[in-house]
């Protein structure tokens, strides 16, 4: 399909918009259903949403009850403009992928993963070992949240590519669960960045190694909401810009 929009329907509240298939959007996806009352979601399988143009979240829960609602951008439209991200409200839970080269999505506004009793959402920037959905990740794969607040409160798992690939990414970076990065560049906000829960940097790529690069902005490790220590793993070869790391565990 060309466009497509979830709205809330003429059958009152609480209706829910389960895929029973993958669905192909060659253009924009607009979520717009009643918060707290209608949601869209996958069935009991896998199923996934390759969205070609941008995507805007105004009300409604996207991807709630389950883990099984993937969105993943693919073909970055023609390649003439970055994908854009655009949320004035809702609850979002779906699993975010990017595994193709010349991928790039923008966050137009801030922007909230969720993790509760409604789901798991989760960010993926995947690279070639990593096939959920087809294509491959490189250096040519970049997310970027640049002056935008940006919350995950799901898993953030990092193969490839580049993470803020801007030299204006202020925007404050909280991430509350898993942080595992094993390949590629991360950009910390060159404002504020937090890791909480757990923090792995290994290094998978062949000669290349993993870089984590501060941006000349505050990295804050903090436990979040959780009650488990902070546990934070580094291996020979992970690139840290600007420090000296040793392995340390909180």
């Amino acid at each position: 399909i060309t466009n497509a929009v979830f709205a809330h329907g003429l059958g009152g509240n609480n209706t829910i918009k389960t895929l029973i298939s993958n669905l192909v959007v060659e253009g924009n996806l607009t979520v717009s259903i009643v918060e707290g009352d209608d949601d869209v979601r996958a069935d009991t399988s896998v199923r996934t949403i390759f969205l070609r143009g941008n995507f805007t979240h105004t009300q409604g829960r996207f991807g709630s009850g389950n883990s099984n609602l993937i969105l993943a951008f693919t073909g970055d439209q023609g390649d003439a403009a970055p994908h854009l991200i655009t949320q004035s409200g809702g609850t979002f839970y779906a699993q975010i992928r990017l595994d193709n080269p010349n991928e790039t999505v923008n966050l137009a506004s801030s922007f909230t993963i969720l993790s509760d009793g409604f789901g798991t959402g989760s960010l993926s920037i995947l690279g070639p070992s990593s096939t959920p959905v087809a294509g491959t990740a490189d250096n040519t794969t970049k997310f970027n949240a640049l002056t935008s607040t940006l919350t995950i409160n799901g898993p953030f798992k990092q193969d490839a590519g580049i993470f803020n690939d801007s030299a204006t990414r202020s925007g404050t970076l909280d991430f509350n669960n898993t942080f595992t990065l094993n390949g590629g560049t991360f950009n910390a906000s060159s404002g504020n960045t937090f890791l909480g829960h757990s923090v792995t940097i290994t290094n998978l790529g062949a000669g290349t190694p993993t870089v984590f690069n501060h941006s000349s902005g505050t990295v804050n490790i903090d436990a979040g909401t959780g009650t488990n220590p902070i546990e934070l793993n580094f291996n020979a070869g992970t690139g840290i810009a600007g420090a000296a790391v040793s392995p340390l565990w909180w």
